[in-house]
């Protein structure tokens, strides 16, 4: 079977997404599968590959399947797909649940013994913001859960931290 793998860009969070798919696939032993960057000789490759090999299956981001879906079409050929950002009806997704990485966030660190915890935020986009938001929650729901207040701290917050009893358990954004 071969897997289409496709990100916007290989840093940042593309490039942890890439690593947690490979780990993923390399547990397949039927996989074989191939990334592609949303580039400009993206439509170019993917068509390439598509002829030589053929794909079986594409994963990733919303943007590039929008790019191959005529091409796909054009050609009579269905692709199931299974996109990981930008949910939608129209096809499989997955996205991170953020309140739960919050929730998670908290449950390690009250397993480590903090008694002090913050949460630090530095979103900077819209999309970030509403991450950070659900994260956020879920972190003070669960510290508060297991009667601890938790503090936020925002940009410039080390005066904030010299004034905190330590040691203290941080969850930042990103």
């Amino acid at each position: 079977m071969h897997i289409a793998y496709v990100s916007q860009f290989w840093f940042g969070g593309g490039k942890e997404s890439l690593a947690g798919f490979l780990h993923f696939a390399a547990r397949k032993k039927s996989w074989r599968t191939f990334p592609l960057c949303l580039n400009e000789s993206f439509k170019k490759s993917f068509f390439a590959r598509l002829d030589k090999d053929g794909i079986d299956a594409y994963v990733g981001c919303r943007q590039g399947f929008e790019i191959v879906r005529p091409g796909l079409e054009h050609r009579k050929t269905s692709l199931p797909h299974v996109i990981l950002d930008n949910p939608a009806a129209d096809c499989p997704c997955c996205t991170p649940d953020n309140r739960a990485i919050g929730e998670m966030a908290a449950d390690h660190l009250l397993r480590l013994g903090y008694r002090t915890l913050a949460y630090a935020d530095k979103a900077s986009d819209a999309s970030d913001v509403l991450h950070s938001e659900q994260r956020r929650l879920g972190f003070f729901d669960r510290s508060r859960a297991a009667g601890r207040t938790p503090i936020l701290l925002h940009d410039d917050f080390v005066p904030d931290l010299q004034r905190l009893p330590k040691p203290i358990g941080i969850m930042a954004y990103n």
